[in-house]
């Protein structure tokens, strides 16, 4: 398997498969012995190609498929909010009326409903009724259903399905917002890189029933990591903040103020190992996996 540069933390794992194996019959095997690690804390992405078996694995994760060997670590299902790709909302249901289903199937109390309307900026359609909605605005609803139990995990099959680029943007910041505020975790499924560029921490690529490739702590393209050496207190005093992660450690710099953090380093007198950008990083990984797959088919 491949790996991206950064070796992940130590946040403790939220989701924990060992040698599972997933199919309808021996003949017909979905995944074959993966094993992966989900942290918690963070927003984690599935991606691979359209029909590789991310939904298969998400139902696995939801406790509706049972693998064929190996083990499954997740939370209680009273913990997980979910939206699986294609999501089927009640068509003569109003979106205010779906919402509100939600929350009672939940225990939740309704009140929930405006605050859920409001979140995923869905007031222009609180009246319509779900067999109306756009695709998109269905994929909106879905996610407001999962929320309604502000639950510890988020796991969300393709939700970036049928919007448009602002909205896409819009749920990928209330995602991430979520999950910093709320101390949650979130798993998100995708077949395009630009869904989870600015998103997922952790990504783990799947292609031909394997996990070809998996990256920890992710930097979005607009960032530039910095290996530095040695104590990081000047730079800290200075403002910046040090990540350590397994013996690593590094600044995340705006590539704009790169050229500037470098030379305060020096300044500092701050050694810098390595400068990685992060812009195309994944698309190289992801490249690899594809090419180690070919090799192992």
């Amino acid at each position: 398997m491949a790996e991206g540069n950064c070796a992940c933390g130590g946040a403790p794992a939220i989701i924990e498969l060992s040698g599972v194996t997933v199919g309808y019959s021996p003949e017909s095997i979905i995944f074959r012995d993966v094993s992966l690690s989900v942290r918690g804390g963070v927003v984690s992405a599935l991606l691979g190609p359209n029909g590789v078996g991310k939904t298969t694995l998400f139902r696995l994760f939801c406790g509706l498929l049972r693998p064929m060997s190996g083990t499954v670590r997740v939370p209680d299902g009273s913990e997980i909010g979910v939206t699986l790709n294609q999501p089927a909302l009640h068509p003569w249901l109003t979106v205010t009326d779906e919402l509100a289903f939600w929350c009672k199937l939940r225990g939740v109390d309704v009140a929930r409903v405006p605050e859920l309307i409001e979140m995923l900026d869905l007031g222009d359609y609180a009246k319509v009724r779900c067999a109306k909605l756009s695709q998109g605005t269905g994929q909106r609803v879905a996610v407001a259903s999962a929320l309604v139990t502000r639950p510890k995990l988020l796991i969300l099959d393709e939700p970036f399905n049928g919007l448009d680029p602002d909205q896409a943007a819009s749920l990928q910041d209330l995602i991430k917002d979520y999950v910093e505020k709320n101390g949650a975790s979130a798993v998100v499924s995708t077949h395009l890189l630009d869904d989870i560029q600015y998103l997922a921490r952790d990504v783990f690529i799947f292609n031909k029933g394997e996990l070809v490739a998996e990256a920890r702590d992710v930097l979005p393209p607009n960032l530039t990591k910095v290996l530095v050496e040695g104590p990081g207190d000047g730079l800290v005093a200075a403002g910046y903040e040090v990540v350590e992660t397994a013996g690593e450690r590094y600044v995340a710099v705006d590539n704009d103020e790169l050229s500037a953090f470098l030379a305060r380093a020096e300044q500092l007198a701050v050694r810098v190992v390595d400068v990685c950008p992060a812009q195309g990083a994944l698309t190289k990984l992801w490249g690899e996996a594809v090419k180690h797959a070919r090799r192992g088919s």
